[in-house]
């Protein structure tokens, strides 16, 4: 992924001023900056992550079993590939 820090430190920034992030300096290297969710943060993950999980299963339900193996399996060769992506 080839995105700026100044497009990073934007949306770090919105997401703090909704009160999902948090943002501090690494005690142990003060170069860096360390963001961490919020419980708020937290819930909101949660939720999307269970909406999203929810819409992916009524797209599969239209899936025989024998095209729902062939969708995980191309699925999983796709996301092999993506983990790759930024090296």
């Amino acid at each position: 992924m080839d995105i700026s820090s100044a497009r990073i430190a934007a949306a770090l920034n919105s997401l703090e001023k909704k009160g999902l992030v948090t943002r501090r300096i690494d005690p142990e290297d003060r170069r860096r900056i360390l963001v961490e969710l919020t419980e708020l943060g937290q819930e909101q993950a949660h939720k999307h992550t269970e909406e999203i999980l929810d819409n992916i299963m009524q797209m599969l339900s239209v899936l025989n079993e024998e095209d729902a193996r062939e969708y995980v399996r191309i699925t999983s060769i796709l996301a092999k590939h993506m983990t790759g992506c930024g090296k």
